[in-house]
């Protein structure tokens, strides 16, 4: 159980309060304290205050993992707005399609990411940006932020200059926004992958998803010292409650990198020491059988897997990890539904057996009769 208020900035604080100095993020060449990773949010929501950025707007974040990518959650967070994240693999249709369908008022982009050029996508997708906005293909997108190196748009501004406005007045301003915000404010828009037609959009609060965190963080039994790796992007409510989120609530390192490369992944995992993993049964099997794979070299006891019996069966025999959980979830629900507990017995747990979390419910019906079981 959480204690009030469950919000973000309430429990970033606390967090960064108890655990300052110890590491709380690890990425491709990055490496920030949970003091640092709260100092760079609340200089970023400083940022977006003078972009604009006002409680309740619609915030689009498009950028790869990273620690930018978490500091602009957290800020947005902290401003009482709502964090849109945009995937970055979409397609230039459902670019546009989430950009304007979310009411996205303020995007913060990266320029470059994977050898994809989002400067240009967005240009494509909106042609102001390149002159000035709003727009006429996305006429609720007034201001737009970009972060890297490469040449700003007429319609965007650098964060940097943004960051350079940003003084002691600013940041008590970010503090008296972070503040008033509620539980049952909404924290994030979710896009789900749209099975039956374009992504729709799921609204959830600080509530729901905080509170997800710490069950699922109590079934895995995450502590303040684990080292959690998740390659799980962030544009995704797995990346944002279950990497993210799960380790806000424990005070946990969280590491990751911009994309999966199976052999980075395993160095990583040797390498940082890490603990606990997460992912679906096609990573654990890429990991399982590259040939750099040694499970003498992890030194992971427990995490959850989104998979099936043989692979569950797999991780525990063949990469050793003791105490890996089976997880079942969807976008709606802030993700995860169901988790067994690592103390569960093995049998259990491969057999993907668990209980839902407090407050959920759930129902049972025979596929072909429609009856409730």
């Amino acid at each position: 159980m959480l204690p009030e208020p469950v919000t973000l900035p309430a429990i970033l604080g606390r967090t960064a309060a108890e655990q300052s100095h110890r590491e709380a993020f690890v990425g491709s060449g990055e490496r920030l304290t949970w003091g640092e990773l709260r100092e760079g949010a609340r200089r970023i929501a400083g940022a977006l205050i003078h972009a604009g950025v006002r409680r309740g707007d619609h915030v689009g974040v498009l950028m790869g993992n990273s620690a930018a990518w978490v500091q602009a959650f957290y800020a947005v967070a902290m401003l009482g707005a709502v964090t849109v994240p945009i995937n970055t693999r979409f397609r230039l249709d459902e670019l546009g399609y989430c950009l304007k369908q979310a009411d996205i008022s303020t995007l913060v982009f990266v320029d470059r990411f994977l050898n994809i050029d989002f400067t240009g996508l967005l240009i494509a997708t909106e042609p102001a940006l390149a002159g000035g906005l709003p727009g006429v293909v996305l006429p609720k997108l007034l201001r737009a932020v970009m972060l890297g190196d490469g040449p700003c748009p007429a319609g965007a501004v650098r964060l940097g200059d943004l960051l350079d406005r940003v003084d002691t007045a600013t940041l008590e301003r970010v503090d008296a926004s972070a503040a008033l915000v509620a539980a049952e404010d909404l924290l994030l828009i979710q896009y789900t992958s749209g099975t039956t037609s374009y992504p729709k959009g799921v609204m959830l609060t600080h509530r729901n998803m905080l509170s997800d965190a710490a069950a699922a963080a109590a079934r895995i039994g995450v502590r303040a010292d684990d080292r959690s790796f998740s390659i799980r992007p962030y544009y995704h409510v797995a990346g944002t409650t279950l990497s993210l989120l799960v380790a806000l609530v424990t005070g946990c390192t969280l590491l990751t990198l911009p994309s999966f490369d199976v052999a980075e992944t395993l160095r990583v995992l040797d390498a940082e020491r890490c603990t606990l993993i997460s992912g679906n049964d096609t990573i654990f099997l890429m990991l399982m059988g590259h040939d750099r794979f040694d499970a003498k070299r992890l030194h992971l006891r427990g995490g959850w897997a989104a998979a099936g019996p043989e692979v569950m069966q797999k991780i525990h025999d063949r990469m050793g990890i003791p105490h890996i959980c089976n997880a079942y979830g969807l976008s709606e629900a802030s993700p995860n539904v169901v988790m067994s507990s690592w103390k569960d017995s093995l049998e259990l747990r491969v057999a993907g057996l668990a209980l839902p979390h407090d407050g959920m419910e759930l129902r049972i019906v025979d596929a072909e009769t429609g009856a409730v079981q």
